[in-house]
């Protein structure tokens, strides 16, 4: 069979080979006419009827067979360019800075290209965890499925150690500003904050309501003078400036209200369609993988200084990217919503006392006290929905180069120091309970029906599942380890009472998974230089 290797065998000929390159029209369907328009057949497919059965059965065929070759496009796209049969748009620029435009998408190298553009992120590493988020929120997005707002259609393709972002294309965007509108944050790192208040309830209706994501307000020019200095004398290619007036300049000493990460921009193309781009948080930043001194828990720090474990410093910037999970967000708001049911009914035992004393004594008051459960039950059915509006968290907290608050917004300022000891609140319930939770339910899964995971892939889903982020291994390691060593202890002191033992193949699990990212970081920095494959 010729699509086998076999050691020994003689390399066939194949005549067809040597045409390949001659016929691949590299993703361009010549069958159906050219170049297909991936941006207006999705966003047609999600704007299909879903009144019966049958239409959503329809619409989710249609959608799920253009994102499949909206997805193969893009892998043939990738390889075409590192072929060489693509040309950059922008040819005069250096060419790790490369974009392309083949078979109507847009194809961008996941790397930091300079400062002009408004992001958080400093460095190339921090620059492909924020495309793999932005992918994964985007997708998230779609799933939601929101009349009003929409997304473009996005897949990272990996290939020889470069992440490309491909993407479909904003109608408009490419013909000059007049044939499109930025109506929600900005794109110029110099320009202020913009906010269309149409955007904004429509955001608040699915950012807030669904991902419990707070409004909050933030200054219009959100970057430090110092940012704002450095971003004017490190220009990689001059950008026409805006010209100043007095009310820009009033502007900028003002706050605005936005629903969403600070760096989320939305975009009105030539379809007067609404379109949402770089939503790269939904949720805060992990708090344990801050400084202490910036204002994170320390716990992190002190665990480093105790094991002597890596990373030695949390001062890098690939942790601005370091997200908590949206499952234990989730799994902390059910916390707190508990905790608050339990805060109701005891307020309220009286009450339950005096039903109970009234059911004994007279039988008669049966109605009485049904009524009153009635009453109090739907006392703690409003109190659980009014609580629940006020679990939204901001997205925006410890972010660096940030101006300060505290001189436009008292008021602001004192709410954001209240939103970053939320945040802290969350990482300890992290470090200090969910983990150790996770290590117990290891322990005793085997008597519980707990399957254990046996690879990589089932391991990561299952500690996601958990609320858990993989650059929480290493803490998991430790305390496999610290519960192997309480059984040992517990054989050479002869202990009669039964117990589970903790199984020996988690921690060797956890290993592997360790030395395998590890590894596909180290191989990556040989195979990339600069941004851009270095054989």
């Amino acid at each position: 069979n010729e699509g086998t290797w076999e050691h020994g065998k003689m390399h066939g000929s194949n005549a067809n080979r040597t045409e390949e390159d001659l016929m691949s029209t590299f993703g361009v369907e010549m069958k159906l006419g050219g170049m297909r328009d991936w941006n207006e057949e999705i966003q047609a497919a999600r704007e299909m009827p879903t009144d019966t059965l049958q239409e959503r059965l329809e619409r989710a065929k249609f959608i799920h067979k253009i994102m499949s070759e909206f997805g193969d496009a893009a892998l043939l796209g990738v390889k075409a360019i590192f072929d060489g049969f693509i040309t950059p748009m922008n040819t005069h620029e250096p060419s790790r800075s490369h974009v392309y435009l083949h078979n109507n998408i847009f194809f961008s190298r996941a790397i930091d290209i300079g400062m002009d553009t408004f992001k958080t992120y400093k460095g190339d590493n921090a620059a492909r965890k924020s495309a793999s988020r932005d992918a994964t929120n985007i997708n998230l997005l779609h799933r939601l499925d929101m009349p009003g707002l929409h997304t473009l259609g996005m897949v990272l393709v990996e290939y020889m150690g470069v992440r490309f972002v491909c993407q479909s294309v904003i109608p408009g965007i490419l013909h000059g500003e007049k044939s499109h509108t930025l109506a929600y944050g900005t794109i110029d790192a110099r320009n202020p904050l913009k906010r269309d208040d149409e955007i904004h309830e429509l955001a608040e209706e699915l950012f807030g309501e669904i991902c419990m994501v707070a409004t909050r307000s933030v200054p219009t020019t959100p970057l430090t003078d110092e940012r704002m200095e450095a971003l004017k004398n490190s220009q990689v290619y001059p950008i026409q400036e805006e010209k100043k007036d007095d009310q820009t300049e009033e502007a900028g000493k003002k706050t605005v209200e936005i629903c969403g990460p600070i760096e989320m921009k939305a975009i009105l193309g030539s379809d007067k369609r609404k379109y949402l781009l770089d939503c790269t948080r939904l949720t805060p930043r992990d708090a344990n993988w801050i400084g202490k001194e910036s204002g994170g828990t320390g716990l992190l720090e002190a665990d480093g200084k105790k094991h002597k474990t890596i990373p030695s410093s949390l001062d890098d910037d690939d942790w601005v990217t370091s997200v908590l999970r949206p499952e234990l967000v989730a799994n902390y708001a059910e916390m707190k919503v508990g905790e608050h049911r339990s805060k109701i009914i005891k307020e309220d035992e009286d009450l339950l006392k005096g039903e109970s004393a009234a059911t004994d004594d007279e039988p008669s008051t049966n109605d009485e006290s049904e009524s009153k459960a009635k009453r109090l039950a739907d006392k703690i059915e409003k109190a659980e929905k009014e609580y629940m509006k006020t679990l939204k968290y901001n997205v925006n907290v410890f972010l660096p180069d940030m101006r300060p608050i505290q001189d436009l917004s008292k008021d602001a300022h004192e709410q954001l120091k209240k939103d970053e000891e939320e945040v802290r609140s969350i990482a300890r319930y992290l470090w200090e309970i969910v983990l150790p939770k996770l290590t117990t339910a290891i322990r005793i899964g085997e008597e519980h029906g707990l399957t254990i995971p046996v690879e990589g892939g089932s391991l990561t889903d299952f500690i996601h599942q958990n609320g858990v982020n993989c650059r929480y291994l290493g803490r998991l390691a430790e305390l496999a380890a610290e519960e192997e060593t309480k059984d040992v202890a517990d054989e050479k002191g002869a202990a009669k009472l039964p117990r589970q033992r903790m199984p020996l193949c988690w921690l060797e699990l956890l290993e592997c998974e360790m030395v395998a990212r590890a590894a596909k970081h180290v191989l990556n920095s040989y195979m990339i230089e600069g941004g851009v494959p270095s054989a």
